[in-house]
């Protein structure tokens, strides 16, 4: 599997190279011959090269292979063509806001500006950062009013650092979840990297993101997050080769000391080693020289190994911050079953306790927003109307509501029942909806 794997990943790394030559051309024609387009297509989208790849597909001989994969992605691109084309006007407007607003621009729309030719790299979600809880609020608040509405296919989530900062990521999808053309990811504080570690987000710089004025990472931090994403996914992507491959063909000036210590602070610094040597491998006219590309980024995993990928970066995390060997191993295993987990919302029996959502770095408190949580509604254990709550406040527009074993969030206007390993009690839903109100 591993001998294929790898054919399959030479095949992707020369289809999607950018600026491919006719030699290359003549390779990957060869390699075509041997695979299974089926399996070449999915590695593609994998990848997210599937405009580089059909660019350098149409200097290839006509073969079957050649033509089905062409085909299929034409369709693709046709219809991601469409989705942008009616997904722009909404980010012109996002972009124009977020110096008012306080966001910044952040990964893949702030990495496309690096490419000579943009218009070849996948343009996917409208990534925002938000230095803290007030301005992401205000960002979702001005998000809503503008029909944006709360993803649920990935829900918001929220955690907090040892210094009892708060950070995470609220999501929205225009213009419904049954067929969003745009998303947003709204990261708040640093970025998070696994199970529960996290790299900070300090270096930004001016410039133009779609012709729009826009903070966006500095060239340090850009790199850095390419490695932390990269660990986050634990699988090679032929993306991250072809974007540190524009940055590193600039002639700019790098501190790569900073560079590495970001990558430190989340444990990315043996992904970041190699995906500078995959990038070498695959365009050796940057002159980088000869470099291990074996690493912690696989050619392909099973959902089982991608558990043990988070429970080994996990332990290394906690013992890296100052843990003992068992406090980093309990942390390793909260890991390894929180990727295995099914984490789909459930309600759970009226005697099962479930505990409040806790505020650290190793506890992601899912929110799930008003149409999840009432789809999910049954009679409660007990007459919610008839018990009084609680309110602990958490940050500004942001209210911890209890009653009994009922938990719920207030969140600006807004009531989420929030969730860890997807368990809800009946109490939080009719708490939910005593709060709510009439729909």
């Amino acid at each position: 599997m591993v001998e294929t794997d790898a054919a399959y990943w030479a095949c992707v790394a020369l289809l999607g190279r950018l600026n491919a030559t006719a030699a290359q051309h003549a390779q990957v024609a060869e390699l075509l011959e041997t695979l299974d387009p089926d399996e070449v297509y999915a590695r593609i989208l994998a990848s997210r090269v599937y405009l580089p790849a059909r660019e350098t597909l149409h200097h290839l001989p006509p073969s079957e292979c050649v033509l089905a994969i062409g085909k299929r992605l034409d369709e693709l691109i046709a219809s991601e063509r469409q989705r942008c084309a009616a997904a722009r006007p909404e980010l012109i407007a996002i972009l124009s806001a977020a110096p008012t607003l306080g966001v910044g621009v952040m990964k893949g729309l702030a990495l496309r500006e690096y490419h000579p030719r943009p218009e070849l790299r996948h343009e996917g979600d409208i990534d925002l950062h938000a230095p803290n809880w007030a301005t992401a609020l205000a960002t979702s608040d001005w998000l809503r009013r503008r029909g944006w509405v709360w993803d649920t296919t990935e829900f918001s989530w929220l955690k907090r650092t040892d210094g009892g900062h708060l950070y995470g990521q609220l999501t929205l999808v225009l213009p419904d979840n049954d067929d969003p053309i745009s998303r947003v990811d709204l990261h708040i504080g640093p970025y998070s990297v696994g199970h529960e570690g996290n790299m900070p987000l300090a270096g930004w710089r001016e410039t133009e993101v779609v012709g729009v004025a826009a903070r966006v990472p500095d060239r340090e931090t850009t790199l850095a997050l390419i490695a932390v994403h990269a660990l986050n996914d634990c699988v090679r992507s032929m993306k991250d080769v072809n974007d540190l491959y524009v940055l590193l063909a600039r002639q700019a000036d790098t501190d790569w000391a900073t560079v590495e210590e970001l990558c430190r602070s989340a444990q990315a610094t043996d992904v970041l080693s190699q995906l500078l040597a995959m990038t070498g491998d695959v365009y050796p006219e940057l002159g980088r020289g000869a470099g291990e590309v074996n690493g912690p980024l696989v050619l392909s995993q099973t959902s089982a190994e991608r558990a043990d990928s988070a429970a080994r970066f996990a332990y290394q995390d906690e013992r890296a911050r100052g843990a003992e060997h068992d406090t980093a191993t309990a942390v390793a295993e909260e890991a390894r079953r929180y990727y295995s987990a099914d984490l789909r919302p459930r309600v759970t029996p009226p005697d099962q306790t479930v505990p409040p959502p806790a505020r650290n770095r190793r506890t992601c408190c899912r929110l799930l927003p008003a149409n999840t949580w009432s789809a999910l509604a049954v009679a409660p254990s007990s007459p919610a109307d008839e018990i009084p709550y609680t309110e602990e406040p958490w940050e500004p527009g942001l209210t911890l509501v209890t009653a009994g074993p009922a938990t719920v969030l207030r969140m600006g206007d807004e009531i989420f029942v929030p969730t860890v390993w997807g368990d809800v009690h009946p109490d939080s839903l009719a708490l939910g909806s005593r709060l709510a109100g009439p729909a």
